[in-house]
């Protein structure tokens, strides 16, 4: 998965234990050290709420029972069904909601497995509710289960949650995924808790989400757009739309968004994606989204690898149409009318280097960085080329994953006492990389991005450079050091 372009892994809480996450923490650190940390693979926890499933459907992960049209059905929270589920009787984990019934009226619907199945309550008791069918179908063990969003959403803080947040912190992953997102409060104590070292993606499934998207975007890392949750609280026919307000909102203020659910849901029994499917995913990246999270099509389909590969290749696709020189024109307006732009010389240094890989048609952008910042910075504006972080630090590399267009590379080699000298170094192993990624070769123009003096926060200046033939090292910085010295 990780040589077919999976970027970031994210392991959905609600679906395991912390025990078995831990190792599967422990066995992707070691194999991307195994690989020099190129690539690198970011690690997501991915907090859902409500994490309502289903229990085990006649004591099977692969249980199916049929729901008819027209039936009665109970819903229970009885820890005597949890393995039990019938046609009858359908038990639901509420671990994070204990009092879940509470919040339910008769007439409500619930909808199983992203609205699949459709039930209206008719009856509510302490420990069950009874409910009538309206849409029938399959239900398999551990599926989503869906209550009233706006009354499900308003639980609190509570310890299990703080309990998840912690266990994130202490197997140190780089993004934290969560559900929690209507009450700014939540995403406030919860980036208290992680730290700076982890990111916080808020996802975006409510209607007071949405409303408060403003506030969210402001106090998070980044955004995740699930729509199969949207498509539980408005139209279908309006979630495509939301989709790309929020997308466009995300790019303008320079906030990461991820894409969730329904993407190649297909794949997860056949080999081949719908022509639907194709378009969706396409749409998604011409959008502006810099993420797409394929859930059941690898956890739980027959084609995991397959589906990977569909989606790599239509997002490479889709990209290629993108009229990019367009696209980053008008960011940079939309940023400029916002105020959103910071007059300091490395944000001129970023808008420089997206300009000239522009006009000169430069194959590669290469961005020696510290802490990330200055590549997230130019890969924002989605320029036409890649853009070819190099760093030191594989923490960094793997949080570069948050904006599309980045292609980390973690530097290795041995530090030179002479920055210059050890500059050059870098650039020249990631001349390397990119060769090998087929990138650029030898004759293409690339732009050159570093800064005058070592540290973070010191981009001032932009290159443009030609790739030397095989064997014939790329000297930048070093020349630069000696023409200022000379000066």
């Amino acid at each position: 998965m990780i040589i077919g372009g999976m970027n970031i892994l994210r392991l959905n809480l609600s679906m395991g234990s912390k025990e078995k996450y831990a190792e599967v923490i422990r066995r992707v650190r070691s194999l991307e050290k195994s690989y020099g940390h190129n690539p690198s693979v970011g690690i997501a926890l991915d907090l859902s709420a409500p994490p309502v499933r289903t229990g085990l459907v006649n004591q099977s992960v692969d249980g199916i029972i049929v729901l008819q049209k027209g039936q009665m059905i109970k819903l229970t929270i009885d820890s005597q069904y949890e393995d039990k589920t019938t046609s009858s009787i359908i038990w639901i984990n509420s671990l994070y909601f204990p009092s879940v019934f509470q919040s339910i009226a008769t007439g409500d619907r619930i909808y199983i497995d992203e609205g699949i199945i459709s039930l209206i309550v008719r009856d509510v008791e302490v420990d069950s509710i009874s409910c009538f069918v309206e849409q029938g179908g399959e239900v398999g063990s551990y599926k989503r289960v869906q209550f009233p969003c706006e009354r499900m959403y308003e639980a609190t803080f509570n310890s299990i949650y703080k309990s998840d947040l912690e266990f994130a912190v202490q197997c140190q992953v780089d993004y934290v995924f969560t559900g929690y997102s209507t009450n700014v409060d939540h995403i406030i104590q919860a980036k208290n808790i992680l730290g700076k070292d982890i990111l916080l993606f808020a996802k975006i499934e409510t209607k007071n989400s949405v409303k408060n998207l403003d506030d969210i975007m402001a106090c998070s890392d980044g955004i995740i757009i699930g729509r199969g949750s949207l498509s539980l609280c408005y139209p279908n026919e309006k979630v495509f739309q939301l989709q790309k307000q929020i997308i466009a909102k995300c790019n303008i203020f320079q906030k990461p968004v991820f894409v969730i659910t329904h993407l190649l849901e297909s794949m997860r029994f056949k080999p081949r994606a719908t022509r639907a499917e194709i378009s969706d995913v396409a749409n998604a990246v011409l959008d502006g989204a810099d993420g797409l999270i394929l859930t059941v099509e690898t956890s739980k389909g027959l084609f995991p690898k397959e589906s990977l590969t569909v989606l790599h290749k239509t997002c490479r696709e889709a990209e290629s149409t993108i009229f990019h020189e367009r696209f980053w024109i008008d960011l940079k307006t939309a940023r400029e009318v916002r105020g959103l732009s910071t007059w300091d010389p490395a944000y001129f240094a970023c808008l420089a280097a997206v300009e000239a890989s522009t006009t000169s048609n430069s194959s590669a952008i290469f961005v020696v960085t510290t802490s990330g910042r200055s590549a997230l910075a130019i890969a924002s504006f989605h320029p036409s080329c890649p853009v070819v972080a190099i760093m030191r630090r594989p923490e960094i590399a793997r949080k570069c994953h948050s904006i599309r267009g980045i292609h980390p590379f973690v530097y290795t080699g041995e530090k030179l006492c002479e920055w210059s000298h050890d500059m050059d170094a870098r650039l020249n192993a990631a001349l390397d990389f990119a060769k090998m990624r087929g990138f650029i070769g030898a004759g293409d123009q690339i732009i050159v991005v570093t800064g005058q003096k070592a540290g973070s926060g010191s981009t001032n200046t932009v290159r443009i450079c030609e790739v030397p033939p095989e064997n014939a090292p790329l000297s930048v910085v070093k020349s630069q050091s000696s023409f200022i010295s000379e000066n």
